[in-house]
């Protein structure tokens, strides 16, 4: 007949004994189940097979060969009070029953003769007592599972009664609050040491152990009170424990100390906070692409360099589209893994063009393999060119000579070094206290209209610059109060005054042009200008001071040389015998050593009214001969005119009467370029003229 699944067919079963209803029982077995059915005589072949643990359940038949199933029992139970034994005889009595139970026998089955009983009852209890053995085996292992989970020095374990009471808590919860946990046995969960400081954390553990007790899984994360020694964040995971009938018997609470993961997690949020803000900000951008340059990631500032968004970067292609075909060589590239400081060139969105300093480096991050960095060096780039300008401009302002020429200079070199096209030089008149323009551009011209003098009286921009000592920059000089020409069509403007010397401006039709490269590089213009100028002013003084002490050498070496002929003449009177010796040493000692020319002492001649020569000296040439000295106050040769007058006639420049008076051509063709003539009185008395002629001019 067909039969049922039962736990025997997996089970092995030892019988003991020789009686017929073992043997009857055994063919049972193997008859109705797919039982392993093992069979011994003697009490020590079963407890070699028991002790070899080969089997799960042991039926022994009251008598055995020389001593009792009882016995056997006995044996067992020494070993062990959990495996089933199952005592059978064919003769009992209520006192081997009663023996039996008291050795601990598993069941005890009285035998009769009926097939049927050894069919159904006897194999009814061998599966009941194989089963019964294994659940208690199952709830060992659980009851054993139970205690390592609840003895895990790593989760803090805590057991409540259907009313949420506290019942059992393991020592790793223990550990962590102070007070002694035997005397919180029996209060209610959520207003235990652990929580009861925060009442937030009180309510949700509240209302998770409520949801346990309708038997609901619930899970919270919950801060332990700050008044806790090194307080935790714990993971709470309450499960409601019900039996067999579904009834709810306990409450198991896990917890899980996982501070340190929140403040990895909290860390890790920071950092990818800091990575996000680091990325959206920074100017440098990052790209990473694959092999053929698709990109896998485009950095979310991209629009800093480009003003592409990372979506239109993607929609213009790969890499190439961007940065240009061949930047660098993929073999070098796989040799020293990084390439570093590439310069290329790149158009933005708005059409300008921009130097960057990109870096290649080989990565392995999701599919990329190539990531770039990208920085702007644009503006340094600039700076770099402005400040070579600056360079060849401060070499030009040595060969400067006037401030009219560093003016130009400073025009010239504007666009170059700033990039404006706009830009004039004040220079300061101090005599008139005025600002006058000395140089501009065209451009400047252009948006502003001629340059007025400005007045240094500070109520104007240049002159508020100048004499205030102060750098204007305007984003829209349309907005300063002291703007004298509202039509002009200038926006953005610089003024710089250039120490005592004037005003620099530059600036531009457009809005806002100045950044902090341009604001640098506009003082240092105007610094390298103003050092220029004051080298020229002390060069300028310096002449001035070389001329000024030269005219003073040559006054000094005229008077020593007037002193000088003076006590030669002295000495030459006293030693005189006669007037004529005096007349001739006179006219003598005047023209030697080219002191002067030509020299001559002349008397008056009532009869002619003319002078006549009486002594002279010096490089005459005939000129005596060719002229006629005739006495009148003008139109005469020097000599008439001192005799007419009775004065000191003084001719600083001959050739200025070369077109009126005969008298200067002669002198002239003779090298007198210069004339003193002089009268010579004493006591009111006239002794005559003399005359003295020399190559220069201004000689006298």
């Amino acid at each position: 007949m067909a039969t049922l699944p039962t736990i025997l067919d997996s089970s092995t079963v030892l019988l003991v004994g020789t009686s017929e209803w073992i043997t009857q029982f055994a063919a049972t077995l193997e008859t109705r189940t797919d039982a392993t059915v093992q069979r011994v005589q003697t009490k020590a072949e079963a407890l070699i097979r028991f002790r070899n643990r080969k089997m799960d359940c042991l039926i022994s038949e009251y008598t055995l060969d020389e001593t009792t199933g009882l016995e056997l029992l006995q044996e067992i139970r020494n070993e062990t009070t959990t495996f089933p034994v199952i005592i059978g005889t064919d003769s009992g009595s209520e006192a081997i029953a009663s023996e039996a139970i008291r050795a601990g026998v598993t069941d005890y089955v009285a035998v009769t003769e009926s097939t049927e009983q050894l069919e159904k009852d006897l194999l009814d209890r061998t599966e009941q007592a194989v089963r019964s053995i294994q659940r208690t085996a199952t709830q060992r292992d659980r009851a054993r599972q139970f205690d390592a989970i609840f003895n895990d020095s790593r989760t803090a374990t805590w057991v409540l009664d259907p009313d949420g009471a506290l019942v059992r808590v393991n020592q790793t919860a223990r550990e962590m609050i102070d007070e002694d946990v035997d005397t919180i046995i029996g209060e209610s969960f959520w207003t235990l040491p652990w929580w009861s400081q925060s009442d937030t954390t009180e309510a949700e553990i509240h209302q998770i152990v409520e949801n346990a007790l309708d038997g609901v899984f619930g899970n919270v994360v919950v801060p332990q009170p700050p008044h806790i020694e090194n307080p935790r964040v714990i993971d709470l995971s309450v499960r409601p424990v019900e039996d067999e009938r579904g009834e709810l018997v306990s409450i198991v609470i896990e917890g899980v100390d996982i501070t340190e993961r929140v403040d990895l997690e909290r860390n890790l949020r920071q950092s990818e906070e800091l990575h996000r803000v680091t990325l959206n900000n920074m100017t440098d951008t990052v790209l990473i692409t694959d092999e053929s340059g698709e990109y896998t990631y485009v950095c979310p500032n991209v629009h800093f360099i480009f003003g592409y968004t990372a979506e239109e970067i993607r929609e213009r292609g790969t890499i190439d589209d961007l940065l240009g075909k061949d930047l660098f060589d993929r073999d070098e590239l796989a040799e020293n893994g990084v390439l570093k400081n590439i310069e290329c060139t790149a158009t933005d969105k708005a059409g300008r063009e921009h130097t960057l300093l990109v870096n290649i480096r080989e990565v392995s991050i999701q599919d990329g393999t190539l990531l770039f960095s990208c920085r702007d060096i644009t503006k340094r780039k600039q700076r770099e060119e402005a400040l070579a300008t600056l360079h060849e401009t401060a070499r030009d302002y040595l060969y400067a000579e006037t401030q009219q020429e560093i003016g130009q200079h400073i025009v010239d070199d504007t666009p170059g070094v700033l990039n404006l096209d706009a830009s004039a030089v004040y220079l300061f008149d101090a005599d008139a206290n005025n600002l006058r323009p000395a140089a501009h551009s065209g451009t400047m011209k252009m948006l502003n209209g001629p340059l007025p003098t400005v007045h240094a009286d500070g109520k104007t921009l240049p002159s508020y610059s100048f004499v205030e000592d102060k750098v204007l920059f305007f984003d829209d000089v349309h907005e300063a109060d002291r703007l004298e020409n509202r039509a002009t069509d200038l926006r953005s403007a610089i003024y710089i005054p250039l120490g005592n010397h004037g005003v620099f401006i530059a600036g531009s039709n457009e809005v806002g042009v100045f950044d902090d490269v341009t604001r640098e590089l506009a003082d240092l213009l105007a610094a390298t200008a103003e050092a220029a100028l004051d080298r020229i002013m002390r060069e300028s003084r310096l002449r001035e001071q070389d001329r000024t002490l030269q005219q003073q050498n040559e006054q000094l070496t005229a008077l020593n040389r007037i002193n000088e002929t003076i006590r030669e003449i002295d000495q030459a009177v006293v030693q005189a015998e006669t007037g004529e010796e005096i007349d001739y040493t006179v006219c003598e000692l005047l023209t030697t050593d080219d002191r002067f020319r030509f020299a001559w002492i002349g008397t008056v001649d009532p009869t002619t009214d003319t002078v006549e020569p009486r002594a002279w000296a010096g490089t005459e040439q005939g000129y005596l001969d060719s002229q006629t000295f005739s006495v009148a106050r003008s139109n005469t040769e020097p000599a008439g005119q001192t005799a007419a007058t009775g004065d000191v006639t003084m001719i600083p420049n001959v050739a200025a009467s070369l077109r009126d008076e005969q008298w200067s051509k002669d002198a002239i063709s003779r090298d007198y370029l210069s004339v003193l003539s002089i009268p010579l009185e004493y006591n009111d008395l006239t002794h005559g003229v003399l005359t003295v002629y020399a190559p220069t001019q201004e000689a006298f």
